[in-house]
């Protein structure tokens, strides 16, 4: 094969536009010991690719692929469950923690902690909290009242709005009158030139 034929197949080849027989044919060419000086530089590539090509790994590498992408084959039946079983166990004795714990709460009375003079301190620092969070409470609320402007003001513009569309409604009763009236003077027109 001449060297132009052989530099066009590199071409594709660079190109990876070849075929396997083209390829078969670079790796022939580049075996031979008398090749164009300035081709020499490639040659260990397709040195490389023959010796490369005969070597075969122990691990086969599709298999491995194909299994890893394959979806692994579960009874979805058996982990549901599974899963069924154990939050049921965990919300069961969440349950009877619970109810221990309150049935404690309700057992113990508050004056065996407490004494009387600390049970009416916290009643007073209760309701004090209270009535100070009511307090703002009622003074946010108070200026909602301003609310109350801007729904007279929308009730005021859906009533120009109304008006505005009833004006457009008069407008294109106009524009008949208008055509109406444009009708007639034609008529007047046309009675004019034939009473003549």
């Amino acid at each position: 094969m001449s060297t132009k034929e052989i530099e066009i197949l590199l071409e594709k080849y660079f190109e990876a536009s070849t075929s396997v027989e083209e390829e078969r044919i670079l790796r022939e060419f580049f075996q031979r010991e008398n090749i164009p000086a300035h081709l020499k530089s490639l040659q260990p590539l397709f040195r490389t690719m023959k010796v490369e090509s005969g070597i075969k790994s122990p691990v086969d590498h599709e298999i491995l692929l194909i299994e890893k992408i394959s979806p692994v084959k579960k009874n979805p039946f058996y982990s549901n469950r599974r899963l069924y079983w154990i939050s049921s166990i965990a919300a069961t004795i969440l349950l009877v923690l619970s109810i221990i714990f309150l049935k404690e709460r309700e057992n113990k009375p508050l004056s065996n902690n407490y004494s009387p003079d600390e049970v009416q301190l916290a009643l007073l620092q209760t309701t004090e909290a209270l009535n100070f969070i009511s307090l703002k409470l009622n003074k946010g609320t108070s200026e909602l009242s301003q609310l109350e402007k801007i729904d007279y003001t929308r009730v005021a513009l859906e009533n120009i709005a109304r008006l505005d569309q009833g004006m457009g409604q008069m407008q294109s009763g106009f524009s008949r009158v208008d055509e109406g009236l444009g009708q007639l003077n034609k008529l007047s027109k046309l009675n004019l030139i034939t009473n003549q």
